[in-house]
């Protein structure tokens, strides 16, 4: 219930609804796909709503919340689990702090600082407050309600009644501190936000033209965006190294600082789309590029020949120059069958190497620009996003 696990990140009816929209949209595909094209739109759905980590941790977060709260505890994530989950990282290093006391004031609107923030919640790991480990969220909660309250509010006012998330009712607590802050904010948000954090998506995707009886049955399905429930092709990658859209802007900006070619068209956008057609993180095909060829720095003589087969398949561009087009998609069937059977414990990447490159150190370098740019992609985003 929202009153004990926070506000509902994807509610039953929202779940449910993506489940029709899926055998609807794609009715001549399998089950198993359908299961797989839902499990894949939960997952992005869920991400989006976690704080701003390293995509690699907010993999991490999701997988596990999936796994405890939908598949086990089968029933939906709400604001709180995803706080509880983080609980579990070292909430010591600012790294990792920083995003989450940034996601809690902005859910919560509070204005925590970073050491009183992590009092709380080391009073709690530690069993040192009357309240267990599992209570820092709502000793949170309640003590940011306390210190948004700056007057005496008539709870029998406009604000006393039935939220329309939760149906229970919202009431605001007397101040503690003399700190002027937006009543309504306080605690409604707890109860609103997050109800309504997935509804960005539910808009602008139109339902095929249906007889009249199956409309009734369908116009009011969630819209959600075509890509987010786009099937993938499936492949033996680890999901970090699956497709995901990802700030092309940001992506092209650090090819330029590289002054790369490859940022120009038409080779930019088909090793976007190859990536995109075979289910390959376009990050990955990219940092190839970069540990075969320095990303083809515009100033290289041969740059125009060397794009073409930026990935040197076939032993190198002078052996095979073909079409850019033609080069990311042997790169990417190349990636997915040496991806194939990997034994648990090793990278992906480095199980790839042992097939794409002589050199046994290749995938260090591809796995160091693929981390790198990714990072750069997400520090643009939140430097445009603020």
């Amino acid at each position: 219930m929202p009153g004990q696990h926070g506000a509902l990140i994807l509610t039953p009816s929202e779940l449910s609804n993506i489940r029709k929209y899926v055998q609807h949209k794609f009715a001549g595909l399998p089950q198993e796909r359908h299961a797989e094209i839902v499990a894949d739109a939960v997952h992005r759905i869920i991400m989006k709503q976690l704080p701003e980590f390293d995509p690699a941790v907010k993999r991490l977060l999701t997988d596990v919340l999936v796994r405890t709260t939908v598949l086990e505890e089968r029933r939906p994530v709400s604001t709180e689990d995803i706080f509880n989950a983080c609980m579990s990282l070292e909430l010591d290093d600012d790294v990792l702090t920083a995003p989450l006391l940034q996601w809690f004031n902005s859910r919560m609107h509070a204005n925590w600082v970073k050491e009183d923030f992590l009092d709380v919640i080391r009073e709690s790991e530690a069993g040192t407050s009357d309240l267990p480990r599992m209570k820092a969220w709502e000793t949170l909660v309640r003590l940011s309600a306390e210190r948004s309250a700056s007057v005496t509010v008539n709870t029998e006012s406009e604000f006393d009644q039935a939220s329309p998330v939760t149906g229970s009712v919202v009431r605001l607590f007397p101040a503690t501190r003399n700190r002027i802050h937006p009543i309504i904010y306080g605690l409604s948000s707890l109860f609103l936000i997050g109800g309504l954090l997935c509804y960005p998506w539910l808009v602008g995707m139109s339902m095929p033209p249906e007889p009249e009886t199956k409309r009734l049955v369908w116009e009011w399905m969630p819209k959600l965006p075509t890509e987010m429930l786009e099937p993938r092709m499936p492949n033996e990658l680890p999901r970090e190294l699956q497709y995901a859209t990802v700030n092309l802007p940001g992506l092209r900006q650090y090819l330029e600082e590289k002054s790369s070619l490859l940022a120009e068209t038409p080779y930019f956008e088909a090793i976007v789309e190859t990536a995109k057609a075979n289910n390959i993180h376009p990050v990955l095909l990219f940092a190839i590029t970069g540990q075969e060829q320095s990303f083809v720095p515009k100033d290289h003589r041969f740059a125009g020949q060397i794009a073409n087969n930026p990935f040197n398949v076939f032993n190198s561009w002078k052996k095979y120059n073909t079409t850019i087009h033609d080069s990311a998609e042997i790169a990417a069937r190349t990636v997915l069958k040496w991806s194939k059977n990997r034994p648990d414990g090793i990278d992906a990447i480095q199980w790839i190497n042992r097939k794409y490159a002589e050199d046994q150190n290749w995938h260090k370098g591809v796995r160091s620009l693929f981390d790198a740019m990714l990072r750069y992609i997400q520090l643009n985003e939140s430097k445009n996003n603020p």
